[in-house]
């Protein structure tokens, strides 16, 4: 199993909008995305990556989509908004007692044992149409995410969405975890110089672009 040398400290879902700076464009193509896959036809979930070096905000662009679905009516169509932090050494069960705690089961009646915690989350997430952050995920090991990936599918309503911010590109790409649906959507994050400038300058050219190059199965999105 391969878990990178440095991690970013844990992070959590609040964000003060208005000290964010240069993300509305971003912002709004994230959330279209989600919006497209919650209403996909496909049974099961819809994996969003957003890949980038660290630093750029994508920890940030995911507070700022979490809380637009939390705040607005576009959000009701999830029935739980969730955020999890894999920052520290990956360990499933810390992932799962993130989620659960997440959707507002106190930490005093978590369970002990990794069994209990699986029934727990299963429990909360049992046929409901959930939208989950999973914030800085650095496993490369599919064995490891497949774990993950079986709870959540296997209680997933149609139209579930799981945004996942990382960056590591093998994460990103790992096909038979992230492209739970055939198709894998990759938001690539322009870095900081270029989102602090562009405002300024009212440049426009850093739309939309897929890329050619590109697999079939796979669809890039590059967001400024």
């Amino acid at each position: 199993m391969q878990v990178a040398k440095f991690h970013s400290p844990e992070t959590y879902s609040f964000v003060n909008k208005e000290r964010v700076v240069g993300r509305e464009k971003a912002q709004r193509e994230v959330i279209d995305i989600v919006l497209r896959l919650s209403r996909g036809s496909s049974p099961g979930l819809s994996v969003l990556p957003i890949v980038g070096m660290g630093g750029i905000g994508k920890t940030t662009l995911a507070k700022l989509v979490l809380r637009v679905l939390n705040d607005t009516q576009i959000g009701e169509q999830f029935e739980r908004k969730l955020w999890a932090c894999s920052s520290k050494k990956y360990e499933l069960k810390t992932i799962i007692e993130d989620i659960i705690k997440s959707a507002g089961t106190p930490e005093s009646e978590l369970c002990s044992g990794i069994e209990e915690l699986q029934k727990q989350l299963c429990t909360i997430l049992q046929g409901s149409r959930f939208f989950l952050v999973l914030d800085n995920m650095w496993i490369e090991d599919w064995n490891q995410w497949n774990k993950l990936k079986d709870l959540l599918e296997s209680r997933a309503a149609e139209g579930s969405v799981v945004l996942v911010t990382t960056r590591s590109a093998k994460v990103a790409s790992m096909d038979p975890v992230l492209d739970w649906q055939g198709v894998v959507w990759k938001c690539k994050m322009h870095d900081l110089v270029h989102d602090l400038v562009a405002p300024v300058a009212g440049d426009e050219q850093a739309v939309i672009n897929y890329e050619n190059q590109l697999k079939n199965t796979e669809r890039a999105r590059h967001i400024s």
